[in-house]
């Protein structure tokens, strides 16, 4: 009786442990004992995309690695077994140029572009390509596509950038409608609202000071384009949206009244330039061209003494300089101010100061 109990007592206890461990496996559990399977068996192209997947992982780990050549050589190894593969391409651009293989990136570039148009980042490294290989009307057109790209809307710092480069590029070919077409570009987007959200590195009083400054550069350039309308317009605009700024536009201004064949008018202007006492002596040649132009002679060395004596520290007005006012020599010297001349004798007949070239002038006494 005693060994029949011990039996089922044994018995029981095993069926309960099996019973346990079946309960504790749960579905997962059962399939993952079971080997894969796929649905459809892989085909060879299936197969390549999986090489070089795994191929591209491991060159980026080797460039993380900041193992250039060995992720150069794999990401090459990695191109075959996915031609379309647009990242593969994209990621061998910078690989190539940091070790000096330009054509292989150039072509690179054009690769990525045509597998993924809408890549700005790779249009932008195209666009710089072409400008260092001397090709700066293709390096627009490459801009411009970076700049037509859905992508770069989230983006306002590389739209400044692409703009700037636009501009700059446009300027160098002498395009200056393009030129100013970007600037304004460049306004726009520093004067718009998320402007502040997302240049965060820059201030209030930083922004405004760039619009400025690009106000400035558009002025210059209409000058340059002969479109004094234009210019006149661009720094109306400008100093209507910041007059705190409106005196560095002054000089550019009185460019624009000079070559309109206003002297006097530019002149004026140009005097409450030189108030703000520019450096170099650049804003007094043109002050004294203005001033010989209107046959006002008389008044170029009095201006000049005023402007050195309310800006002592530019040595431009102190020392004598060659190529200065109607590209004539000059001698300009301070008086000392213990001996102040009696009398200030300015020569600009034709026949002018022995000595000295026709038409220069100089200072002395006279006693």
């Amino acid at each position: 009786m005693r060994q029949s109990f011990r039996f089922w007592l044994v018995f029981l206890i095993l069926a309960a442990a099996t019973g346990t461990r079946a309960l504790a496996e749960t579905p997962a559990d059962q399939d993952a004992q079971k080997p894969f399977v796929p649905l459809h068996p892989l085909t060879q192209q299936d197969q390549a995309r999986r090489k070089a997947l795994a191929l591209y992982g491991l060159g980026m780990l080797r460039l993380r690695q900041d193992r250039l050549v060995e992720a150069t050589h794999i990401l090459e190894e990695a191109v075959p077994f996915n031609p379309e593969a647009a990242a593969i391409q994209r990621a061998l651009i910078p690989l190539y140029l940091a070790l000096g293989r330009n054509d292989d990136a150039l072509t690179a570039c054009k690769k990525t572009l045509a597998l993924d148009p809408g890549d700005f980042e790779s249009w932008a490294l195209y666009a710089r390509q072409l400008k260092g290989r001397g090709q700066p009307k293709e390096a627009i057109k490459a801009l411009e596509q970076a700049l037509a790209s859905p992508g770069l809307a989230e983006h306002l710092d590389l739209q400044l950038q692409f703009q700037y480069d636009r501009g700059a590029l446009g300027e160098e070919i002498k395009d200056y409608d393009r030129c100013l077409a970007a600037c304004a570009e460049v306004v726009r987007i520093l004067e718009s609202p998320e402007a502040e959200l997302e240049l965060e590195a820059l201030s209030d009083q930083q922004l405004k000071q760039q619009v400025a400054a690009t106000y400035e550069r558009m002025v210059k350039i209409g000058i340059q384009a002969k479109q004094y309308e234009r210019a006149l317009r661009l720094f109306s605009e400008g100093n209507r949206k910041y007059p705190i700024l409106a005196r560095r536009l002054d000089y550019n201004l009185a460019q624009v009244y000079a070559a309109q064949g206003q002297p006097d008018r530019a002149f004026a202007t140009l005097k409450e330039y030189v108030k703000s006492q520019p450096p170099g002596a650049e804003a007094y040649e043109l002050g004294c061209a203005l001033l010989k132009q209107t046959h006002r002679e008389t008044e170029i060395l009095p201006w000049l003494k005023a402007s050195s004596d309310r800006d002592s520290k530019n040595n431009a007005l102190r020392m004598p300089r060659r190529d200065i006012g109607w590209k004539r020599r000059r001698l300009i010297r301070r008086w000392p101010r213990n001996r102040p001349p009696r009398r200030l004798i300015v020569d600009c007949s034709p026949s002018g100061t022995a000595g000295l070239p026709s038409g220069a002038w100089t200072m002395s006494s006279a006693d």
